[in-house]
């Protein structure tokens, strides 16, 4: 909404209600010898789950005031949430068992509610927040940017998020980026108040993580319809969130570092092409490499307007080895690449239908079998999903 000729302004209001949770496969579980002894069939293994079903309400409050020379973004946030039912799942899928998110029921069928509940109860948030940010073009080749953020949360306290970025354009093709950003993750209810008594303990006490980056940048502009971006950055998480044992913790400082670079070009015929590759390097505070992290990403995209009805559009993307957790002798979890491909037919304006191929080339795409808290690993790495087909249709109005 307008209220000046600089000045304008931007009110919401918004509840929802949604489902949060996570899984662990607890030990490789033989059914017919009724033992915790390995077993090669990730189908055979115990899955225990954790979900939490919650509502939020949101506030927020927005000015801008917009100049030739400045852009500055004022923020009011206020927030509420509060978990209304909580579900615990049990099950191993040779069994015959099913994943069902309805329903908090113990292993002999009792509604696990007071003392016996996977969730503290009676637990709520508040959160309000203030944020301000200020955009100067200094002139024609540098602009500043500085921001600062304010949340204070009703069960673990403030904290206070910042960034300060410089952008200096050098000429028509080329220009360049500097960035500092300070920023926070608050616990999650499941991190801060499950009870479950051996694989889900919260914890109270944590602290929320917190990442520092540093981000430097170039842009060049070989044509008018093409772009080559790379960027070099470092960013120190302290305070990790971890699980030790079942139970939430926060552990050591960890460092990710590395570079991406990209080309997206727009052909005479609209095509729109796009390279990527992104090079990571995570060590923990010693220093170690962090074990089932791809180094190497590369990433090929395109999409092709056929007529003014019909599109295709392309994906592929390569993954590097990963290697494997101490104490794990197996060899490196190998590479891969997906590829998908989707066809879209556009009704009218307001309606489209499409059809995708999923892992077009029926990779061995495999998730890594940690080694959990039992001691276990599978022989084999999990089995991602191999080709598979979807479809959807889009409306808007």
């Amino acid at each position: 909404m307008g209220l000046t000729e600089k000045w304008s302004s931007y009110t919401n209001l918004r509840y929802r209600e949604y489902i949060a949770g996570t899984e662990i496969r607890l030990f490789p579980y033989t059914i017919l010898e009724h033992d915790f002894s390995t077993s090669d069939n990730p189908d055979d293994d115990l899955i225990v789950g954790l979900h939490i079903k919650e509502e939020n309400i949101k506030f927020s409050q927005r000015f801008n005031y917009k100049s030739d020379f400045q852009d500055v973004k004022i923020v009011a946030e206020a927030a509420y949430s509060r978990p209304i039912d909580s579900y615990y799942q049990q099950y191993v899928i040779s069994m015959g068992d099913e994943q069902n998110i309805s329903t908090n029921l113990g292993p002999y069928g009792e509604e696990l509610r007071g003392d016996y509940n996977i969730i503290k109860e009676g637990i709520d948030r508040k959160r309000w927040a203030c944020a301000v940010e200020d955009m100067l073009f200094l002139n024609p080749k540098f602009i500043v940017v500085g921001g600062v953020r304010y949340d204070n949360y009703s069960d673990f306290g403030s904290n206070w998020s910042y960034k300060a970025s410089l952008l200096y354009k050098a000429n028509m093709k080329n220009s360049f980026k500097f960035l500092f950003q300070h920023a926070f993750r608050a616990p999650s209810w499941l991190e801060l108040y499950s009870i479950t008594p051996i694989d889900f303990k919260g914890n109270s006490s944590l602290s929320p993580e917190v990442i520092d980056t540093y981000e430097a940048g170039w842009v060049f502009y070989p044509g008018i319809s093409s772009k080559i971006k790379i960027n070099g950055y470092y960013s120190k998480i302290s305070n990790t969130i971890v699980k030790a044992n079942g139970e939430y913790e926060n552990g050591g400082d960890i460092t990710l570092q590395g570079f991406e670079a990209s080309w997206d070009k727009v052909t005479d015929d609209a095509w729109q092409i796009g390279l990527n590759y992104s090079y990571t390097y995570p060590k923990d505070e010693n220093g170690n490499e962090l074990p089932l992290i791809a180094h190497h990403l590369i990433k090929v995209d395109a999409i092709v307007p056929v007529t003014d009805e019909w599109r295709v559009s392309t994906t592929a993307l390569g993954v590097s080895s990963r290697s494997r957790e101490e104490g794990d002798l197996r060899e490196k979890l190998d590479g891969y690449i997906d590829g998908a491909v989707s066809v879209a037919y556009k009704t009218n304006k307001n309606m489209e239908i499409w059809v995708k191929c999923n892992n077009i080339f029926d990779s061995d795409i495999r998730y890594p079998s940690e080694i959990n808290s039992a001691g276990f690993y599978y022989v084999d790495d999990l089995p991602r999903y191999g080709r598979f087909w979807s479809f959807g249709i889009k409306k808007s109005w």
